[in-house]
């Protein structure tokens, strides 16, 4: 079934009522029970990331459906072959247009098997320019008519204090009137109501329905940023950052937003700050043992507390000028960096420091995985110890007492069971991820770390980078939930307790394209 309609008009909504009304079907007449095929679930999926580089609709859906499920892939591949699915195909509008014609093809070519049902949403101009969609039937979702507006604010007119105002307004302008036939601009037009603001300020000038609805969109906008509810920021910076989210998730055709997207591109500033994390870390890490080793001295001085972190420093600067002088050999190339060359360009994407920031969200208990971390993290408590005799070295001329090596030594075998003992190895053993969806913001990260994947480093790293080039806020998730509770984004958790949920989308498309389109000042 294909389902058009105009901006706004409720596609999205009707899809996911659609989802709702065949889980109930299916409690009432057992259509969810196991069948030939396995369990009918309906799944809602956005077409935004579909490219021709797949070939087939099968390769796309195997590869976006695990994050879109918010499961692992190997939970995920037992739910796809045991199961039949009703794909609800959302946002045909929002694949880029010159690959419009062979998402509509993979559509075909899927389509072709009868036991494949999907439904297909988009706007109606865009369909039209492209191919037909392979479908038996056309719905088309028309706007509300001007007796249901009205009937609809009137009936809640004692309920919702903005409904009067709003009802007033629809007298004197005929042009509002028809704007809010669409859904969308009806519950923007409430919103901006609700918020206190009167017809009389709005300032509406546009001669023609599109105007109007665009004036209502700027007018919300304009309202949402100026207001404060929990946490306040000045217009412009926000207004900034939200246009950099919409551009990069229009960009990488992502419809929901977590944290593990963001994936630095080339940043020259990012690396600095990365390499100087890198360097910073294991010295950080050894001021524990070297508190714990220093306090038996009595008053511990500050220049043993500050020197592994001049020396962190001094070792993340060292790393970063290897990665200079190390692009610098592959770009200018030279006969005599021939075998190096070839080296490097076998490693490919595996370069930590070029890699993209990659997350692991399961674990499950191995004789091989313990064996690997107690051997790991047994390397590292030494490379810690040693770290933390560094102070003592410059102090006393590389001539230590066995009382201070001792403590060291004591101070770092008292870590390592705090640490890996009671963290690793019962995390391995009973910590088991198999979440349908993520409950914190970085969650997926804490989970790659208990797999020894530190990519909160490089996370933290372009977070800072971005923020010294004012693209977001240091405090992100801060800022990403004020912007739920101002009504530009939805939040997937409790806004209250801001926990819950990990993920952000944009409360309608037409608002991110705003921030896309609309000119905005720097």
């Amino acid at each position: 079934m294909l389902l058009i309609g105009e901006p706004g008009a409720g596609k999205t909504t009707l899809l996911l009522q659609l989802a709702l009304a065949l889980l109930e079907r299916g409690d009432k007449n057992n259509v969810l029970s196991v069948e030939s095929s396995g369990i009918v679930l309906p799944v809602l999926v956005n077409l935004a990331t579909w490219h021709a580089d797949y070939s087939t609709l099968d390769n796309w859906l195997q590869r976006v459906l695990p994050s879109g499920l918010g499961v692992p892939k190997t939970i995920f591949e037992k739910i796809y072959h045991n199961a039949s699915f009703i794909f609800l195909f959302d946002g045909l509008d929002e694949v880029a247009e010159q690959e419009r014609a062979s998402c509509l093809q993979a559509i075909g070519y899927f389509g072709a098997n009868i036991q494949h049902q999907f439904v297909l949403s988009s706007r109606i101009r865009e369909y039209k320019t492209t191919l037909d969609a392979p479908v038996y039937l056309e719905v088309e979702v028309l706007p509300l008519s001007p007796e249901q507006v009205v009937d609809n604010l009137t009936a809640y007119c004692f309920l919702q204090p903005e409904a009067k105002p709003l009802l007033n307004a629809l007298k004197t302008d005929s042009l509002l009137h028809q704007a809010i036939e669409s859904p969308f601009y009806l519950n923007t037009a409430q919103l901006l109501f609700a918020s206190g603001r009167k017809y009389s300020e709005m300032g509406f000038a546009a001669t023609n329905v599109a105007g109007r609805q665009r004036e209502l969109v700027e007018r919300f906008v304009e309202d949402a940023l100026f207001r404060k509810l929990k946490r306040e920021y000045q217009k412009e910076e926000a207004r900034k950052w939200l246009t950099f989210l919409s551009k990069n998730m229009d960009e990488s055709g992502k419809v929901q937003f977590e944290l593990a997207d963001m994936q630095p591109r080339d940043n020259p500033i990012y690396r600095f700050i990365l390499c100087l994390i890198v360097g910073i870390t294991p010295f950080v890490l050894s001021e524990p043992i070297l508190i714990i080793a220093s306090l038996f001295q009595g008053i511990v001085p500050t220049w043993e507390l500050i020197m592994p972190l001049i020396g962190g420093v001094f070792l993340g600067i060292f790393i970063w000028l290897l990665e200079i002088m190390d692009d610098w050999i592959i770009t200018t190339y030279s006969p005599g960096f021939k075998d190096y060359i070839n080296w490097r360009t076998s490693m490919g994407k595996s370069r930590w420091f070029k890699s993209p920031i990659s997350t692991t969200d399961i674990r499950i208990w191995s004789l091989r995985k313990v064996t690997y971390s107690l051997v790991y993290s047994g390397i590292m408590v030494i490379g810690l110890v040693v770290l933390s005799l560094f102070p003592y070295f410059l102090k006393q001329s590389f001539i230590l007492t066995n009382t201070e090596v001792r403590l060291a030594l004591y101070a770092g075998g008292i870590l390592w069971i705090f640490v890996f003992l009671l963290g690793g190895i019962t995390g391995m053993w009973f910590w088991e991820d198999r979440y349908l969806q993520i409950s914190s913001p970085y969650q997926r990260f804490w989970a790659s770390l208990k797999n020894l994947n530190p990519s909160i480093l490089k996370h933290f790293a372009y977070r800072l980078a971005l923020s010294y080039e004012g693209h977001f806020p240091l405090h992100l998730v801060r800022f990403l939930n004020e912007m739920s509770r101002r009504h530009l984004l939805e939040f997937d958790g409790d806004l209250n307790t801001e926990t819950g949920g990990g993920s952000w989308r944009w409360r309608h498309r037409i608002i991110q394209e705003y921030f896309l389109e609309a000119p905005h000042k720097n």
